[in-house]
């Protein structure tokens, strides 16, 4: 309350202290709220933002900064064909599928029957693209011992990029063997199942089976739609990389003069 016996100087002490009041309090609440936010108090706080923006002009002036969407590092990747021939006049296709953005070389290995080996050049794919080569001039130069066999494409890049498939067609245009080549981490059985179906009562049916690995390996085969009835499996062991084409009867059943059913497997 205003007194007239109290010096000017006294009201205008308590104005001054008033006003410091008003400006500063706000102030320093708001300070306050945000230290308690970020669990620090004001000079922490206006230290960590020297720091990040220290920081950030730093990393805006590297050109070598880590980039948390950097592409994937390559790897080698293997995917396999249980069978291919080059015999009987077929005509025989290497289908190269790259889908991605980025060209690879498909390095191509093959195996004879015995399970000899023959590495060719690499043949170039481009990007989000397909080839289809001529298997036929791919082995051209490699001798009657590649006529038929295995094979394995190798590449370097991202997983499941390459898509390869291998057809044989025969004289007649008629597809008779198609296969969808495969990564070798799809192996996750050792226990194998397949079926074939005979439309036509001249159709020839075989069973071809690929080790595909560099060591021994001991196969059992059960056969069923025959008749006479396979009285039991039949064991037999491939070198590494061997390949073998069985009779179902003859070689399976054991019995040369039965038949095999329209359906099997």
């Amino acid at each position: 309350m205003f007194r007239p016996d109290r010096p000017i100087r006294t009201y205008l002490l308590w104005l001054f202290a008033a006003l410091l009041l008003v400006i500063g309090i706000p102030q320093y609440s708001n300070a306050q709220k945000i230290g308690s936010f970020l669990g620090s108090n004001v000079p922490d706080l206006l230290d960590l933002s020297r720091k990040k923006a220290s920081c950030c002009n730093a990393a805006e002036k590297d050109p070598t900064a880590f980039t948390p969407f950097a592409s994937p590092e390559y790897e080698t990747y293997r995917l396999t064909a249980t069978y291919y021939s080059l015999r009987g006049g077929l005509t025989t296709t290497l289908m190269l599928n790259n889908k991605g953005a980025q060209p690879i070389l498909a390095m191509p290995t093959f195996y004879s029957m015995a399970g000899t080996r023959l590495r060719l050049a690499p043949i170039t794919v481009a990007a989000a693209s397909y080839l289809d080569v001529d298997m036929h001039q791919l082995l051209a130069g490699a001798g009657d011992e590649f006529q038929e066999g295995s094979f394995r494409v190798a590449y370097e890049g991202i997983s499941q990029q390459l898509g390869a498939q291998v057809k044989m067609v025969d004289a007649a245009n008629k597809l008779i063997w198609a296969e969808q080549l495969v990564y070798g981490t799809k192996f996750v059985s050792s226990r194998l199942e397949t079926v074939w179906w005979l439309p036509f009562g001249q159709t020839e049916t075989r069973v071809a089976v690929s080790n595909t690995s560099n060591g021994t390996v001991t196969v059992t085969i059960e056969v069923e739609g025959t008749a006479p009835l396979q009285s039991a499996p039949v064991n037999i062991t491939l070198a590494p990389w061997e390949t073998r084409v069985l009779d179902i009867m003859g070689d399976l059943v054991g019995n040369g003069n039965g038949i095999v059913k329209s359906k099997g497997g």
